[in-house]
C-alpha cells in the first residue's frame, strides 16, 4: 500500500530519508524552505498538512528545532506514526507530546551486526565494554563547509555528544539503561567551531559495571568499533569495514548503504517493531548526554534520578 509520507527539512539527511521511502514505493512530500526536485514540496508544515493526510512523518532539521517541528504536527493535527531524527531534542524540559507513535532515528539499531550482537548477549553476564567513534569533522559532508553546519554550532544542538549519540543508544540496547556516568571533554581542536569536538565517558549500566566510550570529530581515519566481553564471550565489531568477530571466529556482513535506514522506515510503516528507539529511550539517551555534560563540567560521577 502506498503511504503518504512527509519529510521536514531537506539537509543531507533529509534527502537521504526522502530517497529511502521513494525507493519504498511511499509518495513523499517535503517540508523546506530550499528548491526541492522530485517531490511535492511545502515551505511550511501547515500548509502540507492542510494539502494532505500523511500515514508517516520523519523531522530531519537541526536538532534545536525538533521540538517546534514535532509541536507543529500536533497542532494540526497529524496523528501518523513521526520519526525524529537524532537526538530527540537539544534538551530536556519541554512539555510532553501528545503524539502517541513517536519513535526516534537511531538506525544502527538496525544494523544486523549490531542485531546479532543483541541477541547473544541475552542471559550473558556482561564484565566490559568499550565503544570508540571518530571522523574527521571537515571529511562529514561532501561540498560543505563544515564550519556552516549544524555540527559546528553548540546554538543549533551540534557537538559530538548529540551528532554521535547512536554510540549512547546502542550502549543503553545492547547493555541496559544507564545508572551513572563520569566523562571528560570539550571542545579541543583547531577546528573552528564552538561545540564540542571530543568526548570520552565511563557509564556503569543495568547488565554492565564498565561501559567506556570515546567519540571525536578528531580522527582522519573513519573508525566505529565495539569491544565487549562477558561470561564465555568475547566480541569485537568493526561497523566502518562490516566485520564482527565472536571468541575469534571472523564474519563479513555486506550491509548495504542505506540498509539500516530502510529497515527502520519498514519496520514503524508495516511491522511495528521491538527494535526502533522509543521516545522513551530517545529521552533516557538525551538525559545521558545532559549527565555527561555536567560530569565533566564538575568532575563528579553523576548518578541518573
Amino acid at each position: 500500500m502506498k503511504k503518504n509520507c512527509l519529510v521536514i527539512g531537506f539537509g543531507s539527511i533529509g534527502a537521504r530519508h526522502a530517497g529511502v521511502l521513494d525507493k519504498l514505493g511511499m509518495k513523499v512530500s517535503v517540508v523546506s524552505k530550499r528548491t526541492v526536485k522530485g517531490y511535492e514540496s511545502f515551505t511550511t508544515i501547515e500548509q502540507a498538512l492542510k494539502t494532505f493526510q500523511y500515514h508517516y512523518a520523519v523531522i530531519c532539521r537541526p536538532t534545536v528545532d525538533h521540538y517546534q517541528a514535532a509541536l507543529r504536527l500536533e497542532t494540526f493535527g497529524f496523528d501518523g506514526c513521526l520519526l525524529i531524527e537524532k537526538p530527540l531534542f537539544e534538551k530536556s524540559g519541554y512539555p510532553p507530546l501528545k503524539l502517541m507513535n513517536i519513535a526516534v532515528g537511531y538506525n544502527l539499531r538496525f544494523h544486523p551486526m549490531l542485531k546479532k550482537i543483541h541477541g547473544m548477549i541475552q542471559g550473558v553476564k556482561l564484565y566490559s565494554m568499550h565503544v570508540y567513534c571518530g571522523q574527521h569533522l571537515v571529511q562529514w559532508r561532501e561540498n560543505r563547509d563544515y564550519r556552516t553546519t549544524y555540527s559546528a554550532s553548540k546554538k543549533s544542538g551540534g557537538g559530538v555528544l548529540r551528532d554521535l549519540s547512536h554510540e549512547l543508544d546502542y550502549i543503553c540496547w545492547l547493555t541496559g539503561p544507564w545508572k551513572k556516568v563520569a566523562a571528560k571533554g570539550g571542545r579541543v581542536s583547531d577546528l573552528e567551531i564552538d561545540s564540542d569536538d571530543v568526548f570520552g565517558l565511563l557509564v556503569e549500566t543495568l547488565r554492565c559495571p564498565l561501559v567506556s566510550l570515546q567519540i571525536n570529530y578528531l580522527d582522519l581515519y573513519v573508525k566505529r568499533e565495539i569491544i565487549l566481553n562477558g561470561e564465555g564471550l568475547s566480541i569485537k565489531a568493526d561497523l566502518i569495514n562490516d566485520v564482527l568477530e565472536i571468541n575469534g571466529n571472523k564474519k563479513v556482513f555486506q550491509v548495504e548503504k542505506d540498509a539500516t535506514y530502510r529497515d527502520q522506515h519498514k519496520a514503524l510503516l508495516f511491522h511495528g517493531t521491538q527494535v526502533a528507539c522509543t521516545y522513551d529511550e530517545g529521552f533516557e539517551v538525551l538525559e545521558l548526554i545532559e549527565a555527561a555534560e555536567k560530569a565533566s563540567k564538575e568532575g563528579v560521577w553523576i548518578k541518573r534520578k
